[in-house]
Formats: structure tokens, sequence, C-alpha cells
């Protein structure tokens, strides 16, 4: 008898290491939310049914000192929206899905050819920053 209980708590103990071993390789794999820049302005956005352009929402240079490698953070409320950033217009059937409550991060660089347009019924806030690389 007590050598399967000495097994059995070789057992838990292996595998109690491999649970720790999985934590540690998903939390440093977990995407995490860049840095916002602060000084620069958040901007929001209503998204509808007709393309908007993120490009008129980006003014450079910004005054003060900011790094040369940035990106935008986008998130929405409301609803999903679809991307494009070839600078054609999205459909509510065509171009990259960011769904309701979720973030997108993407160079600066690109922002000007970005377009968004809502894939579903309502209305859709997209709040738009920049933020470290």
């Amino acid at each position: 008898m007590e050598l399967i209980a000495a097994f059995e708590v070789t057992n838990m103990k292996k595998i109690l290491v491999v649970v720790v071993l999985f934590l540690v390789v998903l939390y440093a794999n977990a995407a995490t939310m860049p840095e916002v820049l602060s000084g620069l302005p958040m901007r929001e956005v209503l998204v509808g049914t007709n393309a908007v352009s993120l490009g008129s929402y980006f003014e450079s240079p910004y005054p003060g000192s900011y790094p040369s490698k940035r990106v935008i953070v986008l998130s929405t409320a409301g609803g999903d929206v679809r991307v494009r950033f070839d600078g054609e217009n999205p459909t509510s059937t065509n171009g990259h899905v960011v769904s309701n409550g979720s973030w997108l991060v993407w160079p600066s660089k690109n922002a000007n050819a970005a377009k968004l347009i809502r894939s579903g019924t309502n209305d859709v806030t997209v709040s738009i920053s920049e933020a470290a690389e």
C-alpha cells in the first residue's frame, strides 16, 4: 500500500510541475496592450455603414519628443468592425474583423491607409491612440 501511495505522490508532483510550466509559458506569450503615449490625444470615431478613413485623425508631427517607432492601438465598443490597411474600402463582409470589446495594434505608418466599417447592424465606437512600439 505504501508503494502505491508513494507512486501517486510522485505522479502528482510531476503533474503539478507540468501545469506550472504550462502557465509560465502561457503568461509569457500573452499579448499585452502597448503603453499609450501620454500627451497624445485619444480619438473616438463613430463607425457606421460608410467606410471611415483613419488618415485624417492623425496629425504629424506632434509637438514634443516621442519615439520614432509608434503603433496605433484601436479598440471597439458596441459591435464588430472590419478594417483594411491597403487603402481600399472594407465592406460588412470584407476586411479584417476587430471583434466587439477587443483591440488591435499596428504600425502608425500604416494608419493613413486604414479604413473601417461596421460589420453588424449598430454603429460602433472605435477608440484610437498612439503608443510606443
